[in-house]
C-alpha cells in the first residue's frame, strides 16, 4: 500500500530546478514528502562495502499506463462536499486589537456547478462553468480577547473556468468572521471579500496529465479587495505580473474520506516565482474535480479540502471526442470523431452539436450518424500555449456540446458535452521509442514503510532499501512501433531486459522494477539506466534518445549522539549538545531537539536547530526528556533520547503595606504580591499562602485584611510555600496610632418613641415637648468610656445653649419653645483631644395650635340688660404669656378695617361686659392668637328681647269745668332706656265714642303728645286714655276726669252741642290745635320733649308677660369697650 508522506505547505519550501531536459523549476509541494523525512534509522551506520560479491537483486515487467488522463467535463448541478479545514494561525497573528487562540476551524464545503455560458476572455468568445461554494467553518470554545465562545467563518465562493482546460478565469470569496460568547452576545469580527482576475486564465491543470510534466503559468493577476474589519488590515487593490511554475510530482492515492475512488490520483503542484509552495491538488479522474486542494488564499487563511462526496447529475447523454492523434504537429490538419451515447451506453443517431477548437477558430456544427459518431477535421493551428512547457509546444481543449437557444433571452443553452486537448508537438517523427526519464517514479520501502520520492527532495536510499521504479517508455513518433525490449543497468553493472509491448502513435507503456540496495554498496551517486529497443529491431528515426539515465545517491543513515548535560537549576540555561552527530556518508546533519514536559507528560516543544546545540530553560524542576532527531542531506534520520535534571529554586515573597502606620481599630490590607516561584508550574498561583494572624477574609489567600484594636507596634508575618513544597516566610511591623473619634450617629426620642426624619433628614417635634437627643461614636476601646460630648440643640440660635456628657454614648434631654427649624451641633471629643468635628442635624418644631372652650349656651336678655361671660382657652406654656385674647361683639361691623367682620377685638380679655340696646340675636366670637399666628376661637349668639311699654298717667286735676284745660301728664309711663325717647303717645278723649270710624271707640289717636292738655265744651264724665308705643308693644292707661257746668260753650248755645256759627268757630279752633299739635309731634320725633317731660322708669317686672314682637330699626350704638385680660 502506498503511503504518502506530507510535509505542511507552511514550511514554504524553495524549490530549485533540475537541469534534465531543460525542465523548469521543479514543482513540488511539502505535503508530497516521503514518510523517510520523519523516520528513526538505524542506530549505528553501516560502512561502506566494495562491490565484490554483493547481490543486487533486480525485478522488471512491463504494464500499461493506464490510459490518457484528460479534462473532464460538467454539468449544471453537479456538485462535490468537501470536508473543510481552516487554520487562522497566520490571520490571526496580523490582527492588530484582538488576540486569539484560534488555530483550526473545520466545515463541510459543497461546490456545485451553478451555470455553463460563454463569456469574453481576453477578447475570445470562451465557454466557461461557474462553480458556487459555500461552507460554515467553526471551532468552539475559542479564546477572543479573555472571552470564551464560538467563532464562525460563513464562506462563500464563486469560480469561473474556461471549459476547455479549466484554467481558471476568476474567482470571487467573501467570508464573514463572527465571534459569540456566552451563548448570546454575536461580535462581528470582518467582513470582506476578494476577486482575483487573470490574464490569462491560469492553467492549474496541463491535460494530459502525466507524472513529470511541468509547464509555466505567466499571467496578470487582478486583485480587487473590500469589506471592513476593525481587527484585522484589509489590503489594498492592486494588480501584479505573476508567473508560477507547475508539475505533476506523483501519482497515488491521497487518502481522503472519498474512498479508494481516487485511488489512482496526480498531484499537481504549484509555487510562486519565489520557489515558495501556494498550492496543491490531487487530480481525481474518477470526479473531474480535484480530491484534496491545499492553499493559502489572499486574505491570509490557510486552506484544506479534502472530497468526502461526488453527487454529478445524471446523464441524459454522454459525448466524448476522439483525436485521431493525442499529439499532433501545428498547423496541419488532423481528424476528430465525436461520439454521443445515451444513459444506456447506446449509440444516439441524429444528435446536432457544436463542434469548437477555440483557439483556432474552429467552430462547427456536426450531426451524428446511425453509429452516434459525427466525424470532423479541424486545423490544429499555431497558436501557443499561455503555459509553456518543455515536453509540448503547445496544449489547446476540443470541446463538443448540445446547445440550444433560450426563447426568452436568445443565449446559448449548454446542455451537455465532452472534451480533449489537443497537443501540439512540433518534435514528432515518424517512429521514435524513448525512455521518459523525466516521468520515472520511485517508491522507497525501509522498515516496512513506503515513501514515493521525488526530484525536490532528492533521489536517495540506503543498502537494505526495497526501490520500486516505474519508468515510462513513450512513442513520441506518428506511427506505431513493433513490440521490442527495454534493457536496464543497475549500478553494480548488472542488466536485465523486460518486454515492451507494441507502442501505438503517441502511446506510452509503464515498466515497472525493483531494486533492493545491496548491504555493501558503497556511498556515492549511482545511476540506472535504461535503454529501449537495445538491439535496434525498430526503424526509430532518433536512436539518440533511447536510453535514458536515472541517478541517485546512496548514502548511510546519520549517527545521533549528545554530551550529557550536568543539572542546573531553573531558569539557568541549559547547553544541550548534539555535535557529536555525524553523517557516515560525508554530508551534514541538522538536529530537532524535542522537549518532554515535566515527568514525560506531554511534548513540550520541537526545535529544530542547524548547528546541533541549543540552549533551554526550565520554569519547573523535575527530570526532563529531551529526544535528539537528526537528518542528514540525503533526508535520513536517527535519534536519540536521554534525561536531563532540573533543580527546585525557593520561593519569595514580601510583605507590602499601603502605609507605615494606621489608626486602632481601622482596617488595613498587607499584600504580598511580590512574590513568585521562577520554576512555578501555575504562573497565576505559583506559591501557597498563610497568614500567622486571623484575617477578615481568608488566612491563604494573597491580601489580609486586619484591624488593629490597640495602639502600638502589631507584627503580621506570613508563610509562602511553592508547588515543590519549599517554604520561605516574610513579616512586616506596622505601627498603630490613635484615632479620633468617629461614626457619630445622633437620633431622637419621644418618651421610648424614636423618631423618624423626614426625606431632608429632619426630625420633627411639638414645641416644648421634651425630646431625648441620643448619640454614639466609634473610637478605639481604650477611649471609648472618656469620650466628651457637647451638645448645642440650637446651635443657629443660641449658642450659649449647651448641654455636656462623658461616657462611651451620650443622652440629653431638650425642649424647644419656638417653631421653626432648629439646628442641633454636637462634638465628641476623646481624651487625647481628637475631635469627631461638628456633627449636625436638624429638628423642624411644630408649633401646637392653641384651644378655646365652647361657650354654653345663654338665656335671652332684654334691651340694655348687662351679659357677663368668661372665655376659656389652653396652650403651651411658652405661648402663654404672649397670647392674644379678644371678644368681637359685632360680627356685622369691620372695626379695623381690615375687610374681616369677625376678628375685631371690642374686648381683650377673658372677661365680656356687655349689653345691647336692640333686640334681636347678636352673635359674639371669642379668639385667642399666639405668636405664631395660630388662633382658636368659639362663638355664641345671645338673643336679646324687647321691653314691653307701660303707659302711666296721672292728671292734674280730675275735675274741671267745661272749657277748663284738663292737665294729664305720662312722666310714669316705663320701657327700656334705649326705647324711651323712642315712644308714640297718643290720647283717647273719650273711649266710648269711635271717633276715627274704625269700628273701636277706645283706640282713636284723638290728641298726640307725651302730655295732654285739653279743653272739654262740654260737661259730664270724661274716660280718657292714654295709648303708648314702642316699635312691637303698645300699652294703655286710662283716667277718668269729670266736667262740670256749661262754662263757655253754654254762652255758644248751652249744652255741648251750641249754635251752629259757634260750632262752626270751635272747628275752626280745633283744626288750628290738631295743625299745632301734629307739628309739634313731628318736632318731637327728632328728640326727646321739650316740654319738661320726663320718661318714666323701666319695670321689667311689669312687662314680662309682654308679647315679643319685632323692634323698630335704629341706628348702632357706640360700643363699649371693657374686659379684663383673664390671668393664666
Amino acid at each position: 500500500m502506498l503511503d504518502v508522506w506530507t510535509q505542511s505547505a507552511h514550511s514554504m519550501v524553495r524549490l530549485g530546478r533540475a537541469s534534465a531536459r531543460g525542465i523548469a523549476p521543479l514543482l513540488i509541494v511539502a505535503m508530497m514528502l516521503a514518510s523517510s523525512w520523519g523516520m528513526i534509522g538505524v542506530n549505528e551506520p553501516s560502512p561502506a562495502e566494495p562491490l565484490e560479491n554483493s547481490e543486487s537483486p533486480l525485478e522488471a515487467y512491463a504494464r500499461s499506463s493506464g490510459g490518457r488522463v484528460d479534462v473532464g467535463n460538467w454539468q449544471i448541478g453537479d456538485e462535490w462536499i468537501f470536508a473543510g479545514a481552516m487554520d487562522v494561525d497566520e490571520l490571526v497573528a496580523t490582527a492588530e486589537t484582538v488576540t486569539s487562540d484560534a488555530s483550526l476551524l473545520l466545515t463541510n464545503m459543497t461546490q456545485t456547478v451553478v451555470d455553463i455560458y460563454e463569456m469574453d476572455v481576453d477578447d475570445e468568445p470562451t465557454l466557461v462553468y461557474e462553480v458556487f461554494g459555500s461552507g460554515l467553518f467553526e471551532e468552539d470554545n475559542v479564546s477572543m480577547d479573555r472571552y470564551r465562545g464560538d467563532l464562525d467563518v460563513i464562506w462563500e465562493s464563486t469560480d469561473v473556468f474556461r471549459a476547455s482546460d479549466l484554467s481558471i478565469v476568476y474567482t470571487s470569496l467573501a467570508v464573514e468572521v463572527e465571534f459569540t460568547a456566552f451563548d448570546r452576545i454575536v461580535v462581528y469580527i470582518a467582513n470582506m471579500s476578494v476577486i482575483d482576475t487573470y490574464h490569462p486564465p491560469k492553467e492549474v491543470y496541463d491535460f494530459p496529465l502525466r507524472v513529470g510534466d511541468s509547464w509555466t503559468n505567466n499571467y496578470t493577476h487582478d486583485m480587487d479587495y473590500s469589506g471592513y474589519s476593525p481587527y484585522f488590515p484589509v489590503s489594498e487593490d492592486h494588480i501584479r505580473f505573476n508567473e508560477s511554475e507547475h508539475m505533476v510530482v506523483a501519482q497515488g492515492n491521497p487518502n481522503v474520506p472519498y474512498g479508494n475512488g481516487c485511488a489512482n490520483s496526480y498531484n499537481v503542484t504549484d509555487t510562486n516565482e519565489t520557489g515558495l509552495v501556494q498550492d496543491y491538488r490531487w487530480w481525481c479522474p474518477e470526479v473531474n474535480n480535484y480530491a484534496w486542494r491545499h492553499y493559502r488564499n489572499n486574505i491570509g487563511l490557510w486552506i484544506d479540502f479534502k472530497l468526502k462526496e461526488y453527487n454529478p447529475v445524471p446523464r441524459d447523454l454522454n459525448i466524448d471526442v476522439d483525436l485521431l492523434f493525442p499529439s499532433w504537429a501545428t498547423d496541419t490538419d488532423i481528424d476528430a470523431w465525436v461520439n454521443v451515447t445515451d444513459d444506456q451506453g447506446a449509440p444516439v443517431a441524429g444528435q446536432d452539436l457544436l463542434f469548437r477548437y477555440e483557439v483556432g477558430g474552429s467552430n462547427s456544427t456536426v450531426t451524428t450518424a446511425a453509429n452516434g459518431s459525427a466525424h470532423v477535421v479541424f486545423n490544429t493551428g499555431h497558436e501557443f500555449d499561455a503555459s509553456s512547457s518543455p515536453d509540448d509546444t503547445a496544449s489547446h481543449g476540443v470541446l463538443a456540446w448540445v446547445a440550444g437557444v433560450d426563447s426568452g433571452t436568445g443565449n446559448w443553452t449548454w446542455v451537455a458535452g465532452g472534451g480533449a486537448t489537443m497537443v501540439l508537438d512540433d518534435g514528432l517523427l515518424s517512429l521514435d521509442y524513448q525512455p521518459r526519464a523525466a516521468g520515472v517514479s520511485v517508491e522507497r520501502t525501509r522498515s516496512g514503510d513506503v515513501v514515493v520520492l521525488n526530484p525536490v527532495f532528492g533521489f536517495h536510499a540506503i543498502p537494505g532499501d526495497l526501490l520500486e521504479f516505474t519508468v515510462p517508455v513513450y512513442n513520441r513518433g506518428i506511427n506505431g512501433g513493433p513490440a521490442t525490449e527495454l534493457e536496464v543497468t543497475t549500478p553494480d553493472g548488472t542488466t536485465m531486459r523486460v518486454a515492451v509491448s507494441a507502442l501505438g502513435p503517441m502511446q506510452e507503456e509503464l515498466v515497472d522494477m525493483s531494486w533492493t540496495v545491496p548491504a555493501g554498496q558503497a556511498v556515492g551517486d549511482v545511476a540506472i539506466t535504461f535503454t529501449v529497443d537495445p538491439d535496434n529491431l525498430t526503424a526509430d528515426a532518433d536512436p539518440s534518445n533511447n536510453v535514458g539515465t536515472f541517478s541517485m545517491f546512496i548514502g548511510r543513515l546519520p549517527f545521533a549522539a549528545i554530551n550529557q548535560p550536568v543539572p542546573v537549576f531553573t531558569q539557568v540555561a541549559m547547553l544541550l549538545d548534539a555535535t557529536p552527530s555525524n553523517d557516515p556518508d560525508g554530508g551534514s546533519v541538522t538536529c530537532t531537539f524535542t522537549i518532554d514536559s515535566y515527568d514525560n507528560a506531554i511534548g513540550e516543544g520541537i526545535f529544530p536547530e542547524d548547528d546541533c546545540q541549543m540552549e533551554h530553560t526550565w520554569d519547573q524542576n523535575g527530570v526532563y526528556g529531551i529526544h535528539v532527531a537528526i537528518i542528514d542531506e540525503e533526508r535520513d534520520t536517527d535519534s536519540v533520547s536521554f534525561s536531563v535534571e532540573v533543580l527546585n529554586r525557593l520561593p519569595w515573597v514580601n510583605i507590602t503595606s499601603p502605609s507605615e502606620s494606621s489608626p486602632a481599630e481601622s482596617s488595613i490590607t498587607f499584600d504580598a504580591y511580590d512574590h513568585g516561584d521562577l520554576d512555578t508550574e501555575d504562573d497565576d498561583s505559583p506559591v501557597k499562602f498563610l497568614w500567622d494572624r486571623q484575617c477578615e477574609d481568608v488566612q491563604v489567600a494573597i491580601t489580609c485584611t486586619v484591624t488593629p484594636m490597640i495602639e502600638g507596634i502589631y507584627t503580621i508575618s506570613l508563610t509562602a510555600e511553592d508547588d515543590d513544597g519549599a517554604m520561605v516566610s516574610a513579616s512586616y511591623d506596622l505601627e498603630v496610632t490613635n484615632i479620633a473619634p468617629s461614626e457619630v450617629d445622633m437620633t431622637a426620642w419621644s418618651g421610648t418613641q424614636r423618631l423618624d426624619a423626614d426625606s431632608d433628614g429632619v426630625w420633627q417635634v411639638q414645641e416644648d415637648a421634651p425630646t431625648i437627643l441620643r448619640a454614639t461614636a466609634h473610637d478605639s476601646s481604650n477611649d471609648m468610656y472618656s469620650l466628651a460630648w457637647t451638645w448645642l440643640p440650637d446651635s443657629d440660635i443660641d449658642a450659649d445653649w449647651t448641654v455636656q456628657t462623658t461616657g462611651a454614648d451620650s443622652q440629653a434631654t431638650v425642649a424647644w419653645t419656638e417653631a421653626g427649624r432648629h439646628t442641633i451641633s454636637l462634638e465628641v471629643v476623646d481624651d487625647d483631644g481628637e475631635s469627631s468635628g461638628m456633627e449636625y442635624s436638624q429638628v423642624e418644631v411644630l408649633n401646637v395650635n392653641p384651644t378655646v372652650e365652647e361657650i354654653p349656651p345663654q338665656f335671652p336678655i332684654g334691651e340694655d340688660q348687662e351679659l357677663l361671660l368668661t372665655g376659656e382657652f389652653w396652650d403651651t406654656s411658652s405661648d402663654i404669656p404672649t397670647m392674644a385674647v379678644c371678644w368681637d361683639v359685632d360680627l356685622d361691623t369691620d372695626v379695623d378695617d381690615d375687610n374681616n367682620r369677625t376678628n375685631d377685638c371690642d374686648v381683650e380679655g377673658v372677661e365680656l361686659s356687655w349689653s345691647w340696646g336692640k333686640k334681636g340675636t347678636h352673635s359674639l366670637r371669642f379668639f385667642v392668637t399666639d405668636d405664631d399666628g395660630a388662633f382658636a376661637d368659639a362663638f355664641i349668639d345671645i338673643e336679646v328681647r324687647n321691653m314691653r311699654p307701660k303707659a302711666a298717667a296721672e292728671a292734674e286735676r280730675t275735675t274741671v269745668a267745661v272749657g277748663e284745660e284738663v292737665v294729664i301728664w305720662s312722666n310714669g309711663t316705663t320701657d327700656s332706656p334705649s326705647d324711651m325717647s323712642w315712644l308714640l303717645y297718643s290720647w283717647d278723649l273719650d273711649i266710648r265714642t269711635d271717633s276715627d270710624g274704625d269700628g273701636d271707640p277706645a283706640n282713636d289717636a284723638d290728641v298726640g303728645g307725651a302730655t295732654l292738655r285739653h279743653a272739654f265744651d262740654s260737661g259730664g264724665t270724661k274716660n280718657i286714655r292714654l295709648i303708648v308705643r314702642d316699635e312691637e308693644f303698645t300699652s294703655t292707661y286710662d283716667i277718668q276726669v269729670e266736667v262740670t257746668g256749661g262754662g263757655i260753650l253754654g254762652v255758644f248755645g248751652g249744652g255741648d252741642g251750641g249754635s251752629p256759627l259757634v260750632l262752626g268757630l270751635i272747628v275752626v279752633v280745633l283744626l288750628l290745635v290738631v295743625a299745632g299739635s301734629a307739628l309739634i309731634f313731628m318736632r318731637r320725633r327728632k328728640g326727646p320733649a321739650d316740654d319738661g317731660w320726663e320718661p318714666p322708669g323701666i319695670d321689667m317686672e311689669d312687662n314680662e308677660d309682654a308679647p315679643s314682637v319685632e323692634k323698630m330699626k335704629r341706628s348702632k350704638k357706640p360700643k363699649e369697650t371693657r374686659s379684663e385680660k383673664k390671668s393664666v
